[in-house]
């Protein structure tokens, strides 16, 4: 997002901030939060997977076992615990929006996040009133298929597409419950002894770890900052010592 900041329109930041990602988005927008704090270390998250019980969907350090929950999505990214429930459907099909129409119409399958972004540059291009709605939908597109809604395909499915071209009405679902669950689908194919790409919203863990252990201090200034996400940098979240022991992460304790 902060690639196209420059580009794109006050009426597109204005009909963002009317939606329920806001808290999310704005971050960026103030430049609160920058590419090298939001940039994680990939053993740093498999170090905590490692304490991922699949079974139980929870996870244990030490004498501590939490799991992730709606409540946490909100507490770290500030979005909605109230609102319409969300099925997904990978057997949806494109809808009829303009939007869909003017990007996607020769998309056989889901559209994939190079895609999107392509898109995202078009309209950044029209200066016309009539795009504005779909620059705030096709940012909404990215967030989803980079961020909150991550698969190895590096598709968005249509049934998401659909919901966010629709971007007066994105606000009306639930969406902390709907990121929780698809994460915890994804966390399903988890093996312990074998890391593969998971599906999902995974620098939520990294988050969420940070907010209830005292692995890491957070940026200074920032102890009461909300959405809890900007509180931290996921840079080296742990030291050379942990990675070679793996002993420091099992003795963690919660605030």
């Amino acid at each position: 997002m902060n690639k196209h900041k420059n580009q794109i329109p006050l009426h597109t930041w204005a009909i963002l901030g009317n939606t329920c990602f806001w808290p999310l988005i704005k971050p960026f927008f103030v430049d609160i939060m920058t590419k090298e704090q939001i940039t994680k270390k990939e053993i740093d998250l498999q170090l905590i997977l490692k304490q991922y019980e699949s079974d139980t969907k929870e996870f244990k350090f030490g004498k501590m076992v939490k799991k992730i929950t709606s409540d946490d999505v909100k507490k770290v990214f500030g979005l909605p615990t109230e609102g319409n429930d969300f099925t997904f459907n990978k057997k949806e099909t494109k809808g009829k929006h303009p939007l869909i129409s003017k990007h996607f119409s020769k998309c056989k399958d889901a559209p994939t996040k190079t895609q999107v972004s392509k898109a995202l540059m078009d309209e950044l291009k029209d200066n016309s009133e009539a795009n504005l709605a779909h620059v705030a939908s096709l940012l909404i597109m990215s967030l989803f298929v980079s961020f909150l809604f991550s698969n190895s395909a590096r598709k968005i499915t249509w049934d998401l597409v659909n919901v966010a071209c629709k971007v007066k009405d994105i606000s009306y679902y639930n969406w902390s419950l709907i990121v929780i669950q698809f994460l915890e689908k994804g966390l399903t194919k988890h093996k312990k002894d074998k890391p593969i790409t998971l599906s999902g919203c995974l620098l939520l863990i990294l988050y969420w770890f940070l907010d209830n252990t005292k692995a890491k201090r957070c940026i200074a200034g920032r102890e009461d900052a909300e959405p809890t996400f900007t509180k931290w940098s996921i840079q080296n979240i742990f030291d050379w010592e942990t990675y070679k022991s793996n002993s420091r992460l099992a003795k963690v304790k919660k605030k």
